[in-house]
């Protein structure tokens, strides 16, 4: 919204209203009229990954220009998994065991907000992230997502059985969304 009538543009980067790239999406430009708001959709191919500046320039009928400046940082980056994404067992009986891994890490979300989800499946199906978080087809959900875990113990409800093998995996989530994966990790239960 601007105060005066003119016409306007969305420009992604440069220092002014002359440069940068004019941004893509809808109402990225056209005319306004004064005191009346115009709601603009960027299109998420006009940013880069990391900070951008958007510029709203509005150009009144003389040529002068007006604008505001906003930064705006696009995260389209995974958290990426500890320890090169190993995940170990310890204290395995024939009715539980415990999952271990090192916590992931993320360029825009604090390690304590990220965020993690335990799969199991009774084959080695779960090695994408589409995988890992389908269910069915001998694949459950240990742990729904948990911020800030690194350990789940695996026991009632889930039920092991002897002389099984099961597949493991940990799913990690940034507050954007972002998913990450660790290795699956198998286990035989004595």
């Amino acid at each position: 919204q601007a105060n005066e009538a003119g016409t306007y543009t969305v420009r992604i980067g440069g220092t002014n209203c002359t440069d940068g790239t004019l941004a893509t999406g809808t109402n990225v430009t056209g005319n306004n009229l004064a005191t009346t708001s115009i709601a603009t959709t960027l299109n998420n191919s006009s940013l880069a990954s990391g900070s951008n500046t958007v510029r709203v320039c509005v150009q009144n009928l003389v040529g002068n220009y007006g604008y505001n400046t906003q930064g705006v940082t696009k995260d389209n980056v995974a958290p990426v998994a500890g320890n090169s994404g190993t995940i170990t067992t310890a204290s395995v009986t024939s009715t539980s065991l415990t999952l271990n891994w090192t916590r992931a890490t993320d360029i825009y979300t604090a390690q304590s907000n990220l965020q993690y989800k335990v799969m199991m499946s009774t084959s080695s199906n779960i090695n994408t992230v589409t995988d890992a978080q389908t269910t069915g087809g001998g694949r459950i959900v240990v742990q729904d997502w948990t911020a800030n875990i690194n350990t789940k113990s695996v026991s009632t409800p889930v039920v092991l059985t002897a002389g099984y093998t099961y597949w493991f995996n940990v799913l990690v989530k940034d507050s954007v969304g972002n998913i990450g994966l660790y290795s699956v990790k198998s286990q035989t239960i004595p």
